[in-house]
């Protein structure tokens, strides 16, 4: 019987898992951004998560991921992206997201998509969610006005690979989210 914190033993033919590639905020934006995450989540009842933009998904085999970090991370500088608007929407991972700008993060996930192929229902559309779940759209119109970020600078310095929750094949748990390689972003390449 695997341990709980290990994944279940796979064929060679079954090894690769789903992994999302997220840009990662620098501990001080990360710390006011989960601070922020981690209110919405008590308030309206809904699971807690690490802030982060997602750069790409893919299937990778777990023990290759940290090579293809480590390279990917060597091209790009860490970056500053400014906020835009707070957005909201009806679906589950869009309820609550501070727009921010595409273009800057096309060359990582470029790089990502040379190394991993890219999950085809992935499109980059740059954000950071708030808030997981489905509301009405009243509370999503309130939530979107007193959260408003827009202007505020947000510095990105390192790139992580996230598995799904142990033993699932999606990334419909999100409390069961792992980062499983993380580097920090050291590259000349300019992302933004």
């Amino acid at each position: 019987m695997p341990d709980d914190n290990e994944d279940p033993p796979m064929t060679p033919d079954s090894r690769e898992l789903p992994i999302a590639f997220w840009l990662m905020p620098c501990a001080a934006d990360l710390h006011w951004l989960n601070d922020v995450i981690a209110a919405l989540a008590r308030t309206h009842s809904t699971p807690n998560f690490a802030a982060h933009v997602s750069l790409h998904v893919g299937s990778v085999n777990p023990d290759k991921l940290q090579p293809v970090i480590d390279q990917v991370a060597g091209l790009a500088p860490p970056t500053m992206l400014t906020a835009g608007s707070t957005l909201h929407g009806p679906t589950r991972f869009r309820a609550l997201t501070i727009d921010l700008p595409t273009g800057p993060l096309c060359a990582l996930a470029d790089a990502l998509a040379a190394r991993v192929p890219i999950d085809p229902s992935f499109r980059l559309d740059a954000h950071l969610s708030l808030i997981y779940g489905e509301f009405d759209e009243n509370l999503r119109s309130a939530l979107a006005a007193s959260h408003d970020y827009r202007g505020r600078r947000l510095r990105f310095d390192a790139i992580a690979a996230v598995a799904p929750a142990i033993g699932a094949r999606d990334f419909a748990d999100v409390s069961g989210w792992r980062i499983i390689a993380e580097a920090r972003l050291r590259g000349g390449l300019r992302a933004g």
